[in-house]
């Protein structure tokens, strides 16, 4: 809340003051394609570090309004140009898409299509698009893309509602590099998995005791190598990682109804046949 941003070391566990904003600083994202970290702040303020320089502020952009919500994702692959993409999403409804080599003039201006606050905004692998999640309990998927083909292709929908139509806020949320599904978190504690391509949810977790607040998903690379242990499979037309036994699926032999039970009363038949045909005998001999 006092505006400054710090740098933690993990190894040696201490930290150092990189710079301060004007105003509480909002969110830290770091950008791995430009190794960069940016810091959006209430002061209306985009500020770009570089934690290896002497001087690590290498620029201070002024935004339209507080800077609510914030995410640096993978090069652009849509236009071809291959750079490297943040969006911004303000007080006021504005969102910037920026080009990160030249982050003084937004890439492109727009309008939120969430009619309330954004709390998140989390961008889809390759710089195809990206989500936000407002107060309101609602999602909003965008696509870069400005041609009218792929701007008919962005919807929003609702999510963390109750059943008596109570709307939590969506926290936090965070695509899948390597599924592509999208996981929001919400203030009512649930973290749901979404496969946006086919408009479904896939799964939701177990409830937390408290809201959640950050959601982060781990690259392939970290993740490690498929196995039979750990491989990715799909669920409901979604993709999520499951952790299997160690033992291959027992093979299953498909026998229809219609044979099965021809089959059950063919042997039937032929248990009681000798029975019958005893008692036919006894029949015959007492008459």
């Amino acid at each position: 809340l006092d505006g400054s941003v710090r740098l933690h070391d993990l190894n040696a566990g201490s930290d150092r003051v990189l710079g301060k904003h004007d105003n509480a600083a909002r969110c830290v994202r770091h950008c791995a394609a430009a190794g960069v970290v940016l810091s959006g702040s209430w002061d209306k303020s985009l500020k770009v570090w570089d934690v290896r320089a002497a001087e690590p502020c290498v620029g201070t952009y002024a935004q339209p309004d507080k800077v609510l919500a914030m995410c640096a994702g993978p090069p652009d692959a849509v236009s071809g140009t291959g750079a490297p993409l943040a969006v911004v999403c303000t007080a006021g409804r504005h969102v910037h898409i920026i080009d990160m080599r030249q982050p003084s003039e937004p890439m492109q201006r727009r309008e939120s299509a969430l009619k309330c606050q954004t709390r998140c905004v989390a961008q889809m692998g390759g710089g195809r698009g990206y989500a936000m999640g407002a107060v309101e309990g609602r999602v909003a998927v965008e696509f870069n893309d400005p041609a009218e083909a792929a701007q008919s292709q962005r919807y929003a929908f609702k999510c963390h509602r109750a059943a008596d139509g109570t709307a939590y806020p969506v926290n936090a949320a965070a695509f899948h590099p390597a599924h592509g599904t999208l996981a929001t978190g919400g203030a009512d504690g649930l973290v749901n998995v979404w496969d946006v391509a086919h408009k479904k949810r896939v799964c939701q977790l177990r409830r937390y005791p408290t809201s959640v607040r950050a959601i982060a998903a781990r690259p392939p690379a970290e993740a490690g190598a498929p196995s039979a242990q750990s491989r990715p499979r799909t669920a409901g037309g979604g993709a999520r990682l499951l952790a299997g036994r160690g033992r291959a699926p027992r093979r299953r032999r498909i026998v229809h109804v219609g044979a099965r039970r021809r089959a059950r009363h063919a042997g039937r038949r032929d248990h009681h046949t000798p029975r019958r045909r005893r008692r036919r005998a006894t029949e015959g001999a007492a008459a």
